[in-house]
């Protein structure tokens, strides 16, 4: 229905202008990225204006983003379980902390995406992705010793957050040489 579809483009425009995106980002992609990720992610106009608005607010980019936040969340929807409207939800609980830590919307929807096909969809993935980064971040007593002791720092030597993919590789080998029982006692811990 055209009316339907004019109604939806006019309330996308006023939700990016309400996350205060120019008048000229909306007519040079924001919209159009808004209206693929609602097709692709088979969402509302309006759920898929949220999402990327939110997203663009919570990582502090700006309205000429959105093309490409629609363009990830979209293909993240498409390889993961659930979909757009989940990796909103996970968006939603883990993306402030995430940026605030210094990662990447990409490197964030790329875990959110790995947590959702493992089960860990929507809100649920992004609390336990939250939660993880919180732990890294200020771990306990007991987990500072084991991470110290493995060599696990979270941070590099100038002191910003090492990559999601340089870390997970650290875990890898510097855990390799434990038994299982140990790894993951090592891993409950920290």
């Amino acid at each position: 229905n055209i009316g339907e579809s004019a109604t939806s483009a006019a309330d996308a425009e006023i939700q990016l202008t309400k996350a205060g995106v120019s008048v000229h980002s909306i007519l040079s992609g924001a919209l159009a990225g808004d209206l693929r990720l609602a097709a692709a992610g088979q969402v509302s106009v309006a759920d898929a204006t949220t999402t990327a608005a939110s997203a663009m607010v919570q990582f502090g980019l700006a309205g000429k983003d959105i093309p490409h936040l629609a363009d990830l969340l979209a293909a993240a929807g498409d390889r993961s379980l659930g979909g757009v409207h989940d990796l909103g939800e996970a968006l939603a609980a883990a993306g402030t902390t995430a940026h605030q830590a210094g990662i990447s919307i990409d490197s964030t929807v790329g875990v959110l995406a790995e947590f959702a096909s493992a089960g860990l969809i929507g809100s649920r993935g992004g609390t336990a992705f939250r939660q993880m980064l919180v732990k890294l971040e200020a771990p306990s007593a007991k987990a500072a010793t084991i991470i110290q002791q493995y060599g696990l720092g979270i941070y590099n030597a100038t002191g910003h957050i090492k990559s999601l993919t340089q870390y997970a590789g650290e875990l890898h080998d510097k855990l390799s040489t434990l038994t299982d029982a140990q790894r993951n006692q090592a891993l409950a811990t920290i």
